[in-house]
């Protein structure tokens, strides 16, 4: 079955004279607040978001030190099993702080970029 491309061009332009409509709609600037329709949703957003902002953060925060215990036992015990040197196991320890810290600073300090 094959379709008309004529139709098929009327639809698509139809669309698209729909979707600008409403991107139009969305630029629309309440004077009232002077602000857009999306900036005002950002803002409720944002507000809302404030009051579960030091749930979230306590249980992504759990969830990392959870995973990092979760790593370290699974790192070092492989590198038991194996008998690595005392060498190997400080640049394990070495290499796995500096990661470790970069993400979790990267955890601490994502919310106040935003």
């Amino acid at each position: 079955m094959s379709k008309n491309p004529g139709v098929v061009l009327v639809i698509a332009f139809v669309l698209l004279g729909f979707s600008s409509a409403a991107f139009a709609e969305l630029a629309y600037i309440d004077p009232v607040t002077n602000q857009s329709v999306l900036d005002q949703v950002v803002e409720k957003f944002h507000g809302k978001v404030k009051t579960w902002q030091n749930v979230i953060q306590g249980a992504a925060e759990r969830l990392f030190w959870t995973l990092v215990l979760i790593s370290m036992v699974w790192t070092f015990g492989m590198m038991l099993l194996r008998r690595a040197d005392i060498g190997e196991f400080f640049a394990e320890f070495t290499r796995f702080i500096i990661f470790t810290g970069f993400f979790f600073w990267l955890l601490t300090n994502a919310v106040s970029g935003a």
